[in-house]
């Protein structure tokens, strides 16, 4: 039983002729009197008693007007909640991003979220992952873009969203530019530069050193920062090389003269997801995932 359906039967019920029923909802008539049928195939039972000149309800018909017209109430009056709470929703959503974000989808999808719920207000901070995390456990923000290092926590959730494969990173005249693609085993004995992000102990140089653990060596660390942009600046000077996650590959400025190449033989990336503290009860949060969800799904 579907709402149309009964939209359809209660206009007929009132009308008792299928051409002005049909012409109330801009079908045709053979419409009309297809779903009648399929309505009454459902409910096993004739609705409308039909003759070349008339119509009229039957018995069962009128049981069932009463309770279709309050069906549909309902259902309208549903619809006008949630639409008003979604016209008339206010408030505040505090979003923080990593850095290197704003070159991906995220930038589009909070402008079209604010263009969907222009009564929301919208703050902004762009920060380190530690940067945000912090902010994210003190309630400066209520939802933060950014990579996931931990399994589990009982404090946070979150929604996935990209992931990001670890490519290296070094100048063009390093011995490792002069491969297609480069194998963990390739990495050993030349130098590494370190991004460092320490939250609670975890964090993307956890999922460095469990690569290098996987690969059965360990690396020669020169250099630790956590601003990727200062360590691309450190792989341009040769000091080494680095592992930088793809989605900032592609701001690299020629003037560094720096090569990329892939890991092959490892499945190593880092997970993006929107990250917020469980006990956070603002509603916005939801209708900000809801729509990045649909957004999502429509790409």
């Amino acid at each position: 039983m579907q709402i149309r359906q009964l939209e359809y039967f209660v206009s007929l019920c009132d009308t008792l002729n299928f051409t002005r029923t049909a012409e109330a909802f801009y079908v045709s008539q053979t419409a009309v009197t297809q779903q009648i049928k399929v309505l009454e195939e459902e409910l096993n039972t004739k609705l409308f008693e039909r003759t070349r000149r008339s119509v009229s309800v039957t018995p069962a018909g009128r049981m069932l007007y009463d309770d279709a017209r309050l069906i549909i109430k309902h259902m309208r009056e549903a619809e006008t909640r949630v639409r008003s709470l979604t016209d008339n929703m206010h408030g505040t959503l505090r979003v923080g991003s990593l850095r290197g974000f704003e070159e991906e989808w995220y930038a589009t999808a909070l402008h079209d979220f604010h263009t969907w719920m222009p009564g929301v207000q919208l703050s902004f901070l762009r920060g380190s992952s530690s940067e945000l995390y912090r902010a994210l456990r003190s309630g400066m923000v209520d939802v933060i873009f950014a990579l996931r290092f931990w399994e589990n926590r009982k404090d946070l959730d979150f929604w996935p969203l990209d992931t990001y494969p670890l490519l290296v990173v070094c100048r063009e005249d390093h011995p490792l530019a002069d491969l297609p693609a480069i194998h963990p085993k390739d990495l050993e004995g030349y130098r590494m530069i370190m991004t460092h992000t320490v939250v609670d102990d975890s964090g993307e140089d956890a999922v460095v050193k469990r690569f290098f653990r996987e690969a059965g060596f360990t690396p020669e660390i020169v250099f630790r920062s956590e601003d990727i942009g200062t360590n691309m600046l450190a792989a341009a000077t040769g000091l080494g090389y680095a592992l930088i996650p793809n989605y900032l590959c592609g701001q690299i400025q020629p003037s560094l003269h720096l090569s990329t190449r892939p890991l092959i033989g490892h499945e190593t990336a880092l997970q993006a997801a929107a990250i917020w503290n469980r006990d956070n009860d603002n509603p916005l949060i939801a209708k900000l995932l809801e729509f990045c969800a649909a957004r999502r799904n429509r790409s």
